[in-house]
């Protein structure tokens, strides 16, 4: 799946040309996602059985998903202009959570406990810097990992077997920058550097009951993921005004 949103979308986002493809992108995710919610609805009809017995208590779900990651207003520690600020990649996501639904409890409500890992935002700039003529270049990726705590809030959607919903959270991001430096005139240098930062994500989906226990979750949502520092000196080092990633996932729950 993953390759295949790739390739419609072209290379990892960087340059003049990335609103264009980005646009592309979203639209692709917001009509994957509203045909998915659509589907959920009219399929309803075709599963027999009570939501409430079926989704109630705890539950273990795998999900994952396609996921813009972007790490914007980058900046020099020194004050040096860059060339590129921006990084916008076309990535994965995956993990799982671990949860509990309140509904046989009058309750309209899960809470759940997710880890998240996600593949790398490459940020690749050569020269490096702007208005000077011996530069320095960078090749780097940015791996993040998440692990939050989670609520979701169940609509009523006047149907037994699906209901939309609204999620929020709140956990901890870890940051892991990797690649090499090059300065001007001077030999790579690599790049091993962890940061770690508060993590939230706010979105909205769909949960399809499928019977025996299995419930099929769709969510669209934006996580801002902290900050990052690429560990250089403050001559060369570099720093994110914003980390973050919109993603779409795809989960099954398994209750027990």
């Amino acid at each position: 799946m993953f390759q295949i949103i790739a390739d419609l979308c072209g290379d990892p986002l960087s340059g003049s040309n990335y609103l264009n493809i980005c646009s592309k992108c979203s639209r692709l995710m917001v009509v994957a996602f509203v045909s998915l919610f659509v589907l959920a609805a009219t399929a309803s009809s075709a599963f027999a059985g009570d939501r409430k017995a079926a989704s109630s208590g705890f539950y273990f779900a795998g999900k994952g998903g396609p996921t813009f990651g972007l790490a914007t207003e980058i900046e020099n520690g020194a004050g040096r202009p860059l060339q590129d600020d921006e990084a916008i990649s076309m990535i994965g996501s995956f993990g799982m959570g671990l949860g509990y639904t309140w509904a046989k409890h009058g309750l309209p409500l899960r809470t759940e406990v997710e880890l998240i890992n996600r593949t790398e935002i490459s940020y690749n700039a050569s020269p490096l810097f702007s208005g000077s003529i011996a530069n320095d270049a960078i090749g780097s990726d940015i791996q993040n990992v998440t692990a939050m705590a989670k609520g979701y809030y169940h609509l009523d959607s006047g149907g037994p077997m699906w209901s939309p919903f609204l999620s929020a959270g709140l956990g901890l991001s870890r940051n892991a920058v990797s690649g090499q430096y090059t300065p001007a005139g001077g030999k790579p240098a690599d790049l091993d550097e962890v940061t770690y930062d508060l993590a939230w994500t706010v979105g909205a989906g769909a949960s399809l009951y499928l019977g025996n226990h299995f419930v099929n979750d769709v969510e669209l949502s934006y996580v801002d993921l902290g900050d990052v520092e690429w560990g250089r000196p403050a001559m060369s080092n570099l720093k994110t005004g914003n980390l973050g990633s919109v993603q779409l996932t795809f989960a099954i729950r398994y209750n027990f």
